[in-house]
């Protein structure tokens, strides 16, 4: 497993442009993964090597003698560093202490546990899949698509003749700008579930990081949601057209 792992490590820099689709983090897990059970070895022997320095420090102490003793003191890191290291990394802290840090990584969150209150990644529902299918078949080609960071993969099940690709899809969907004014007119605005019930767009801020700005931090975007030319909805997902 561990040469599994170095070949993995190995991998990122020979192949620079599949480690970066990758990512850095997803590495890190599947490395961690194969890796484990050499973690769960060297603690045991480390443990092991402590507890027999301490027996010669107490002078051959009797708590330290029975096999019952040295295989209970074998628990103190898995109470100590094992339990709380994957208690902080699955996300359960960052849900109770109700953080919002996405901007950067700080705190390790759970798409599971936090996916309701914060964007933090994409999660699509029915209607948002039923919008992007809509646009795509239905929307003119010569206009531009406009949606936030998340958004624009919703568009992986668009129509063909729309979307052949990522570098079509690219050029059609233009980054969402700081205002409206800046927007390319004629136009389509893409709003997913999650932008209509919480009045938020989410942006990139860096490698794997995001920020939900609302829609009254964007000038000009409270207005045009409020009054502008809904095309489509579907109690969900919202279409705007712009001319």
């Amino acid at each position: 497993m561990s040469i599994v792992s170095l070949l993995i490590l190995l991998g990122i820099f020979i192949l620079p442009a599949v480690s970066h689709e990758l990512g850095v983090t997803r590495v890190w897990q599947i490395t961690l993964l194969l890796m484990s059970p050499l973690f769960i070895f060297g603690g045991e022997a480390i443990a092991q090597g402590i507890a027999r320095l301490i027996k010669r420090l107490q002078g051959g102490c009797a708590s330290f003698q029975s096999r019952h003793n040295r295989l209970a003191f074998l628990r103190y890191p898995v109470l100590v560093i094992l339990i709380p290291y994957f208690v902080f990394n699955s996300g359960v802290v960052f849900e109770l202490t109700r953080s919002q840090t996405t901007h950067f990584i700080d705190v390790p969150y759970s798409i599971a546990l936090s996916g309701y209150r914060v964007d933090v990644n994409t999660v699509f529902v029915a209607p948002d899949v039923a919008g992007a299918v809509w646009l795509s078949a239905r929307g003119r080609d010569d206009y531009p698509i406009y949606a936030d960071m998340h958004g624009r993969l919703a568009f992986h099940w668009g129509d063909d003749k729309g979307f052949r690709g990522t570098a079509e899809r690219r050029l059609r969907m233009p980054p969402f700008p700081a205002q409206v004014e800046d927007m390319m007119l004629p136009c389509y605005i893409y709003f997913r579930s999650w932008n209509t019930s919480s009045r938020m767009l989410t942006f990139p801020t860096g490698y794997a990081t995001r920020k939900s700005i609302g829609f009254d931090n964007i000038p000009g975007l409270t207005r045009l949601v409020d009054c502008g030319d809904r095309i489509y909805t579907n109690g969900g997902a919202w279409v705007l057209s712009l001319r």
